[in-house]
């Protein structure tokens, strides 16, 4: 993953790098005002912050779209 990104790219919350599609994982945060916050982050980015006792239904079984 790269640590550099082109302007106007979507980037990683978590490593700062480009996020393609076949990578992305897009999450939704609830603000205390009724809005949202929307993330992306890599499938593996994700994977490695969480707890390995974590599940993440069947993108363990296959590592995430794509693979």
């Amino acid at each position: 993953m790269s640590t550099t990104s082109p302007i106007g790219a979507v980037v990683c919350a978590l490593c700062s790098g480009s996020v393609v599609p076949t990578e992305m994982v897009s999450l939704e945060l609830p603000l205390s005002d009724g809005g949202s916050q929307g993330l992306y982050v890599h499938w593996s980015c994700l994977r490695n912050a969480l707890h390995p006792t974590v599940p993440l239904s069947d993108v363990d079984s296959y590592g995430g779209p794509g693979k």
